[in-house]
């Protein structure tokens, strides 16, 4: 194996890291402290944390500023906490505050602006979680014509296979990616965007942490979806029972450090994603309308998820407005109040909603005067109940027989007869459990 490999860590959060007496140290348990002294070079990115800010103004040679490039640039600052060259050197990313997808996006590029920063070949990113999964594809475009990237080789270390990324298919556009992608080959996942999918086919490595997942015999059968994609990535899998075990991370890079040469992913996975004129109508028959043709349309979809949950989605094509918001409407009671504002032209959003009431929500714009504009309205929606019906008059019929039964006052009719008993307490759930006694469920309508 390599004499002091360089390895770069890209972390979603900083809860491995903490301030005390002027320092900022690792937690206890972490392998970082016992990796250095196997003679790894480690460096860490993690987010912008104020607690792991020293108290003294920071001094200009510890921030670097760069520009990150997707859809459009992204000014960022690199902080470097750490003193002098010791391993672990830790650096703390700046960004504007973006969404998920965006801000994934930012803290996957920036982990290669820092390497071109420590002027140093990297021999391995490792990845932790989907916010940081598409760095691999990343690298993939940015590899050729970079000696310190040329021989760099990627791990991602996944908790949850639930935890996925996913994102409408217009997000492709701003993280600067080929459309060609959204493909059931590519990185399109149930209709959206995946970043854990883009990172399980990129990666040169996959860690799946027990610990995490809670899993037993077999790692990948949790009905999450990405049965298909594990099995033919199956041989970049390892199970690791703990993210703490050295061990694991040892054999893993020395494993990684040994491999050929990567070989490129994206020419060969852009070759199974192209589709020619030729197959355009067997691709529409079996699997529907090429992804192209829904980019760049206005839209506003607004989905019921439970009595208290909703959804909403939306994109708006035109520009003008300053930033945009989503305004949600209480039918029953007239009333309105703004969710949020600083949401980009595209994304999603989660909303908390009141059961059995209608609702309508709207994307609305700011323009450069602060003016508030009406842009998208979605259609008038109704939460369910979370109650059972206050109606006893309830009747059902055995479809079977077609016996009819009516719930009057305590007890169940059955063509003017009542029964009660045990029968009277039961409710419609208990009917379609089958609940009810047998002989009310036997014989036929008079």
């Amino acid at each position: 194996m390599k004499k002091n490999p360089h390895v770069i860590w890209v972390c979603p959060t900083s809860e491995t890291f903490f301030r005390a007496k002027g320092e900022v140290r690792c937690r206890p348990g972490s392998v970082i402290p016992r990796l250095s002294e196997h003679g790894f070079k480690i460096d860490v990115l993690i987010p912008h944390d104020p607690t792991l800010l020293p108290k003294t103004k920071l001094s200009s040679a510890r921030i670097t500023r760069h520009t990150i490039h997707l859809g459009q640039d992204y000014p960022i600052e690199i902080i470097k906490l750490s003193r002098g060259s010791l391993s672990p050197g830790l650096y703390m990313l700046k960004m504007p505050g973006l969404e998920p997808a965006l801000h994934s996006a930012v803290l996957s590029r920036s982990a290669l602006a820092l390497a071109k920063q420590i002027k140093r070949p990297v021999d391995i990113f490792h990845m932790f979680e989907w916010e940081s999964a598409l760095l691999p594809l990343f690298l993939e475009l940015d590899r050729n014509g970079s000696r310190l990237l040329k021989e760099s080789r990627t791990f991602l270390s996944i908790h949850s296979l639930r935890d996925q990324g996913n994102f409408a298919p217009g997000v492709l556009t701003h993280l600067g990616l080929p459309k060609t992608l959204f493909h059931p080959a590519g990185i399109e996942f149930f209709g959206k965007v995946s970043f854990l999918k883009s990172g399980l086919l990129f990666s040169d490595g996959v860690s799946l942490i027990e610990g995490g997942m809670a899993l037993r015999n077999h790692v990948h059968r949790n009905g999450t979806g990405l049965e298909g994609v594990l099995d033919e990535q199956a041989h970049k899998l390892r199970r690791w029972v703990s993210e703490r075990s050295l061990r694991s991370y040892l054999d893993a890079y020395g494993e990684l450090l040994s491999m050929p040469s990567p070989r490129p992913v994206l020419p060969r996975l852009m070759e199974k994603c192209h589709i020619d004129e030729k197959q355009y109508d067997r691709f529409i028959e079996s699997w529907g309308p090429l992804p192209p043709d829904s980019y760049n349309q206005n839209c506003l979809s607004f989905l019921i998820q439970s009595p208290t949950k909703a959804f909403g989605f939306w994109e708006w094509t035109h520009n003008g407005f300053t930033d945009y918001g989503l305004v949600l409407e209480n039918r029953s009671d007239g009333s309105r109040r703004v969710l949020s504002r600083g949401l980009n032209a595209l994304g999603d959003f989660w909303i908390d909603v009141l059961p059995d009431r209608p609702y309508v929500l709207e994307l609305v714009g700011w323009t450069k005067s602060n003016e508030m504009v009406p842009l998208l309205r979605s259609r008038i929606v109704r939460t369910p109940r979370n109650i059972p019906s206050a109606n006893k008059d309830a009747v059902f019929i055995d479809v079977r027989t077609r016996r009819r039964f009516l719930k009057k006052g305590v007890g169940w009719w059955n063509n003017g007869q009542l029964f009660s008993g045990s029968s009277a307490s039961l409710s419609a759930l208990d009917w379609m459990s089958g609940g009810l006694p047998s002989s009310l469920k036997e014989g036929t309508l008079k």
